[in-house]
């Protein structure tokens, strides 16, 4: 199950996700990304954790995580960032050090 408050996401480990992002620039517009901006997900366990759990990259404005993305993590709350990255080398963090929870599942979808 996926469920949002505000920017805090919760997913079911081994679910599928898929989130509609939209992008705001300061003055209150729509910022529509060009087919050369890149746009990433990552999560980590904690905003200063070295490694990054999943990097995913966004295309098309969605957001898809797989089963097999967060099959291997453990139940808990970690954190998750949205970077935007401009063909002239500009990095906007536009959601920063939010809260992602994998929750409890009560099927194995190993087998």
């Amino acid at each position: 199950m996926l469920k949002i408050k505000g920017n805090q996401i919760f997913l079911t480990r081994g679910d599928t996700m898929f989130i509609k992002l939209s992008l705001e620039r300061e003055d209150g517009t729509d910022y529509i990304p060009t087919e050369a901006d890149r746009i990433y997900f990552r999560l980590k366990k904690y905003a200063t954790y070295p490694d990054i759990l999943i990097e995913k990259r966004i295309v098309g404005m969605i957001l898809e995580l797989t089963p097999a993305d967060t099959m291997h993590l453990a139940f808990g709350t970690y954190r998750y960032e949205i970077e935007l990255v401009t063909p002239d080398g500009r990095h906007y963090t536009v959601i920063s050090d939010e809260p992602f929870t994998i929750e409890e599942e009560i099927e194995n979808h190993d087998g």
